[in-house]
């Protein structure tokens, strides 16, 4: 991410983190997070990355999945949405990281499953974090961009944003699923309709 992009980015995310709960009906998009998390079948002892945490509601969920052994590395961009998340999941089992995915240390197999929750238009350079992501998964581990929305919706929610966003673009699923082929793995499940979006890929 080139550094006017970031200052651009971080500036709208620290003033969006600021109503950003506001604008959802937290018990039904908590209820959704639940679901999905089911689905995914998302397991106790888990060691999970949640990118592009935000204010924490997805972290929130998986913590409630979690056993006292499983451990949720939280990462955003924005130190506001950071803070907020610590404020409403005050949990030892969470890590929270400060700044770009890409920019993250992790080591190679640290993780039984990535989530990126309405985040993956707003990452740049998605062919490298996604080879990131096949180094840092350990061997059998998922991979699940997800938006509970539609691709419409995010893009036009995206394009009638501040300058900062308006060209992040979700691209199609299969747009999607051919870029983590060509990263090493192997696409499990795709949706790309109304009722929202999803891609899981495992890295094999």
């Amino acid at each position: 991410m080139c550094e006017n992009s970031k200052l651009s980015s971080i500036g709208f995310f620290d003033k969006l983190a600021l109503k950003w709960d506001s604008l959802h009906d937290l018990k039904a998009l908590s209820e959704q997070l639940d679901s999905g998390l089911t689905k995914f079948g998302v397991t106790p002892d888990e060691n999970i990355l949640d990118v592009g945490c935000g204010t924490g509601n997805l972290t929130e969920a998986i913590i409630r999945k979690l056993s006292p052994l499983g451990k949720v590395s939280a990462v955003d961009l924005s130190k506001v949405m950071l803070d907020r998340a610590k404020v409403k999941v005050n949990d030892q089992r969470v890590n929270w990281h400060c700044g770009a995915v890409e920019e993250m240390d992790f080591a190679p197999a640290t993780f039984d499953r990535i989530i990126c929750y309405s985040v993956w238009p707003h990452l740049t350079d998605v062919k490298r974090i996604a080879c990131l992501f096949h180094r840092w998964l350990k061997p059998g581990g998922k991979l699940h961009i997800w938006h509970t929305i539609s691709r419409s919706a995010v893009n036009r929610i995206h394009s009638e944003a501040s300058a900062a966003v308006n060209d992040h673009l979700l691209a199609t699923a299969e747009q999607t699923a051919s870029l983590l082929d060509h990263c090493g793995f192997s696409i499990e499940e795709m949706q790309d309709d109304d009722a929202g979006y999803l891609v899981t890929a495992k890295k094999v």
